[in-house]
């Protein structure tokens, strides 16, 4: 993200349109991603340069960005096993309002999504493991072996996952703007359906607040594809 994306503002109209179709009143923090109680998750993009996210407070102040990492190979030269990793895994990073990574999220798709999450020095945050894929479907959430949450859809569409903490305790939901696997017409600027509303009740400690905010993305990957079954 270049320098000068600190301090841009989103479109306030559009955020409160957002904010309205998601049934979630705004309310305000003190301006950082993990201390904003409602954060609006907006994909820009889902092209061959990759996804681009960016998140917003409920005022439209830029929060963070996430950027897809695509990694080119040979696929000549590639063995084919890993080639099938490759094309299967996504790597995003969280970058702040300056640019700089505050995570890495690292999503593999076979049957059942795993998704990791690492600091910028490689160290792990927490992971999500879908536990299931039909009927409501449910996320563990761990951090270094242990349990850290969990996040479980309200309705078989997945329209809404509500958020708990390790002791079961709700403490958060984020709510799923439009469907899933929407065509979008080839068209440059085009405005994509990866759209979520995230609302918290109280501030999080770490890691679960870090965890609490790439959510809306981990779910994105997950559930979100094109047409044709696959995101690129």
């Amino acid at each position: 993200m270049p320098e000068s994306a600190a301090g841009w503002y989103a479109d306030r109209n559009e955020i409160a349109a957002m904010l309205s179709e998601s049934g979630i009143a705004p309310r305000y923090g003190d301006g950082t991603v993990f201390g904003e109680p409602v954060v609006i998750v907006d994909q820009l993009s889902m092209d061959r340069s990759g996804c681009l996210y960016r998140l917003y407070s409920a005022n439209g102040a830029l929060l963070a960005e996430c950027v897809e990492q695509i990694e080119s190979y040979d696929i000549a030269e590639t063995p084919l096993g890993e080639a099938i990793k490759k094309n299967t895994t996504e790597t995003m990073e969280f970058r702040d309002p300056r640019g700089r990574p505050w995570a890495t999220l690292t999503h593999r798709k076979v049957w059942k999504s795993k998704i990791s999450v690492t600091s910028p020095d490689g160290g792990e945050i927490g992971r999500f493991a879908q536990k299931n894929v039909l009927g409501k479907v449910s996320f563990g959430i761990t951090s270094h072996g242990r349990a850290a949450g969990k996040l479980r859809s309200t309705g078989t569409r997945l329209e809404q996952f509500d958020l708990a903490d390790q002791a079961g305790n709700n403490v958060g939901r984020f709510v799923k703007l439009g469907g899933y696997s929407h065509w979008r017409p080839l068209v440059r600027d085009a405005r994509a359906v990866g759209r979520y509303v995230l609302e918290l009740s109280a501030r999080l400690p770490q890691p679960l607040a870090a965890l609490a905010v790439v959510s809306p993305v981990a779910i994105d990957l997950a559930f979100n594809m094109d047409p044709a079954g696959y995101r690129r």
